[in-house]
Protein backbone atom coordinates (compact mmCIF):
# COMPACT_ATOMS: atom_id res chain seq x y z
CA UNK A 1 0.00 0.00 0.00
CA UNK A 2 2.84 2.53 0.94
CA UNK A 3 3.68 2.04 -2.94
CA UNK A 4 0.75 2.61 -4.50
CA UNK A 5 -0.55 5.63 -5.38
CA UNK A 6 -2.13 9.26 -3.79
CA UNK A 7 -5.30 8.22 -5.28
CA UNK A 8 -5.59 4.71 -4.29
CA UNK A 9 -4.85 5.14 -0.85
CA UNK A 10 -7.29 7.79 0.02
CA UNK A 11 -9.85 5.46 -1.55
CA UNK A 12 -8.82 2.69 0.10
CA UNK A 13 -9.19 4.61 3.30
CA UNK A 14 -12.58 6.29 3.07
CA UNK A 15 -13.66 2.62 1.35
CA UNK A 16 -12.95 1.34 4.47
CA UNK A 17 -14.02 4.40 6.67
CA UNK A 18 -17.56 3.91 5.11
CA UNK A 19 -17.31 -0.16 6.77
CA UNK A 20 -17.93 1.82 10.06
CA UNK A 21 -20.54 4.05 9.43
CA UNK A 22 -22.70 2.14 7.44
CA UNK A 23 -22.80 -1.88 7.17
CA UNK A 24 -25.64 -4.00 6.57
CA UNK A 25 -26.06 -7.17 7.90
CA UNK A 26 -26.15 -10.37 5.00
CA UNK A 27 -25.36 -7.66 2.04
CA UNK A 28 -22.13 -7.59 1.30
CA UNK A 29 -22.82 -6.20 -2.50
CA UNK A 30 -24.17 -3.41 -0.92
CA UNK A 31 -21.66 -2.77 1.19
CA UNK A 32 -18.76 -3.19 -0.79
CA UNK A 33 -20.51 -1.12 -3.40
CA UNK A 34 -21.20 1.86 -1.19
CA UNK A 35 -17.71 1.94 0.01
CA UNK A 36 -16.31 1.33 -3.61
CA UNK A 37 -18.59 4.47 -4.85
CA UNK A 38 -18.02 6.73 -1.28
CA UNK A 39 -13.95 6.04 -1.66
CA UNK A 40 -14.09 7.26 -5.10
CA UNK A 41 -16.29 10.10 -4.82
CA UNK A 42 -14.87 11.30 -1.60
CA UNK A 43 -11.82 10.97 -2.67
CA UNK A 44 -11.96 13.40 -5.70
CA UNK A 45 -13.42 15.81 -3.53
CA UNK A 46 -10.56 16.21 -1.32
CA UNK A 47 -8.27 16.16 -4.29
CA UNK A 48 -10.59 18.64 -5.84
CA UNK A 49 -10.46 21.00 -2.42
CA UNK A 50 -6.62 19.76 -1.45
CA UNK A 51 -5.14 20.81 -4.77
CA UNK A 52 -7.81 22.39 -7.21
CA UNK A 53 -9.34 21.15 -10.28
CA UNK A 54 -6.97 22.26 -12.25
CA UNK A 55 -4.33 20.08 -10.15
CA UNK A 56 -2.80 17.02 -11.51
CA UNK A 57 -3.43 15.16 -8.37
CA UNK A 58 -7.56 15.84 -8.85
CA UNK A 59 -6.88 15.42 -12.53
CA UNK A 60 -5.15 12.00 -11.75
CA UNK A 61 -7.98 11.16 -9.56
CA UNK A 62 -10.63 11.66 -12.26
CA UNK A 63 -8.49 9.34 -14.66
CA UNK A 64 -8.26 6.90 -12.23
CA UNK A 65 -11.68 6.64 -11.07
CA UNK A 66 -13.29 7.10 -14.38
CA UNK A 67 -10.99 3.69 -15.50
CA UNK A 68 -12.15 2.02 -12.47
CA UNK A 69 -15.90 2.83 -13.53
CA UNK A 70 -15.41 2.04 -17.28
CA UNK A 71 -13.94 -1.64 -16.14
CA UNK A 72 -16.97 -2.01 -13.25
CA UNK A 73 -19.25 -1.36 -16.50
CA UNK A 74 -17.70 -3.84 -18.69
CA UNK A 75 -17.59 -6.25 -15.29
CA UNK A 76 -21.81 -5.72 -14.62
CA UNK A 77 -22.33 -6.29 -18.60
CA UNK A 78 -20.27 -9.51 -18.54
CA UNK A 79 -22.20 -10.57 -15.92
CA UNK A 80 -25.45 -9.62 -17.13
CA UNK A 81 -24.35 -11.85 -20.21
CA UNK A 82 -23.40 -14.65 -18.24
CA UNK A 83 -26.73 -14.37 -15.72
CA UNK A 84 -28.64 -14.87 -19.32
CA UNK A 85 -26.69 -17.37 -20.63
CA UNK A 86 -26.93 -19.79 -17.74
CA UNK A 87 -30.95 -18.55 -17.29
CA UNK A 88 -31.02 -20.19 -20.92
CA UNK A 89 -30.55 -23.56 -19.33
CA UNK A 90 -27.75 -24.57 -22.12
CA UNK A 91 -27.02 -28.02 -22.80
CA UNK A 92 -23.51 -27.11 -22.67
CA UNK A 93 -23.20 -24.33 -19.56
CA UNK A 94 -19.16 -25.10 -19.30
CA UNK A 95 -18.55 -24.98 -23.05
CA UNK A 96 -20.77 -22.15 -23.71
CA UNK A 97 -19.27 -20.07 -20.80
CA UNK A 98 -15.83 -20.82 -22.07
CA UNK A 99 -16.92 -18.68 -25.05
CA UNK A 100 -18.46 -15.95 -23.72
CA UNK A 101 -15.15 -15.28 -21.30
CA UNK A 102 -13.05 -15.36 -24.84
CA UNK A 103 -15.13 -13.07 -26.41
CA UNK A 104 -15.02 -11.08 -23.12
CA UNK A 105 -11.19 -10.74 -23.24
CA UNK A 106 -11.23 -10.05 -27.31
CA UNK A 107 -13.75 -7.32 -26.31
CA UNK A 108 -11.34 -5.81 -23.48
CA UNK A 109 -8.43 -5.64 -25.64
CA UNK A 110 -10.48 -3.92 -28.04
CA UNK A 111 -10.58 -0.99 -25.92
CA UNK A 112 -7.98 -1.30 -23.04
CA UNK A 113 -5.50 0.99 -24.64
CA UNK A 114 -8.05 4.11 -23.55
CA UNK A 115 -7.74 3.18 -20.37
CA UNK A 116 -5.45 6.11 -18.71
CA UNK A 117 -4.07 4.87 -15.26
CA UNK A 118 -5.27 1.47 -15.05
CA UNK A 119 -4.42 -1.31 -17.15
CA UNK A 120 -6.22 -4.17 -15.55
CA UNK A 121 -3.72 -6.50 -16.99
CA UNK A 122 -5.24 -9.24 -14.60
CA UNK A 123 -8.10 -9.62 -16.76
CA UNK A 124 -6.12 -11.10 -19.46
CA UNK A 125 -3.74 -13.15 -17.42
CA UNK A 126 -6.27 -14.86 -14.96
CA UNK A 127 -8.76 -17.74 -15.88
CA UNK A 128 -11.86 -16.25 -15.61
CA UNK A 129 -14.45 -18.23 -14.04
CA UNK A 130 -17.98 -17.04 -12.08
CA UNK A 131 -16.15 -16.55 -8.69
CA UNK A 132 -13.70 -14.17 -10.76
CA UNK A 133 -16.87 -11.66 -11.84
CA UNK A 134 -18.50 -12.46 -9.26
CA UNK A 135 -15.75 -10.99 -6.74
CA UNK A 136 -15.25 -8.13 -9.26
CA UNK A 137 -18.94 -7.26 -9.37
CA UNK A 138 -19.17 -6.88 -5.40
CA UNK A 139 -17.36 -4.05 -5.42
CA UNK A 140 -18.56 -2.54 -8.72
CA UNK A 141 -21.95 -1.95 -8.74
CA UNK A 142 -21.41 1.98 -8.02
CA UNK A 143 -24.10 3.10 -10.62
CA UNK A 144 -27.03 3.53 -8.50
CA UNK A 145 -24.91 5.13 -5.92
CA UNK A 146 -24.40 8.04 -8.21
CA UNK A 147 -27.53 7.65 -9.47
CA UNK A 148 -28.70 9.31 -5.62
CA UNK A 149 -25.36 11.27 -5.47
CA UNK A 150 -26.53 13.08 -8.29
CA UNK A 151 -30.12 13.58 -7.66
CA UNK A 152 -28.78 14.58 -4.28
CA UNK A 153 -27.11 17.31 -6.15
CA UNK A 154 -23.59 15.97 -4.47
CA UNK A 155 -25.10 16.82 -1.19
CA UNK A 156 -23.43 14.18 1.15
CA UNK A 157 -25.83 14.61 4.26
CA UNK A 158 -29.18 14.58 1.60
CA UNK A 159 -27.29 11.46 0.01
CA UNK A 160 -25.91 10.04 3.41
CA UNK A 161 -30.23 10.06 4.70
CA UNK A 162 -31.30 8.16 1.10
CA UNK A 163 -28.40 5.62 2.38
CA UNK A 164 -29.45 5.44 5.51
CA UNK A 165 -33.46 4.65 4.44
CA UNK A 166 -32.04 2.24 2.11
CA UNK A 167 -30.18 0.04 4.74
CA UNK A 168 -33.15 -0.49 6.62
CA UNK A 169 -34.83 -1.54 3.35
CA UNK A 170 -35.39 -5.54 2.88
CA UNK A 171 -33.51 -4.78 -0.59
CA UNK A 172 -31.55 -2.01 -0.42
CA UNK A 173 -30.48 -1.92 -3.93
CA UNK A 174 -34.16 -2.24 -4.74
CA UNK A 175 -35.03 0.64 -2.66
CA UNK A 176 -32.40 3.08 -4.31
CA UNK A 177 -33.57 1.82 -7.80
CA UNK A 178 -36.93 4.34 -7.34
CA UNK A 179 -34.78 7.24 -6.19
CA UNK A 180 -35.30 10.42 -9.19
Amino acid sequence: MFEDTRESLADLILHEMTHGHVYVSGRGDFNESLASFIGRQASLDYFRRRYGENSKPYQRAIERFADEGRFDDFIQALYIELDSYYRSSPAHPLRGREEIFRRAKDDFLSWRNELHSIRYDWFLKVPLNNSTIMGRRRYGRTELFQKVFDVENGEWAAFWGQIQIAAEAMDPFGSLEGIR
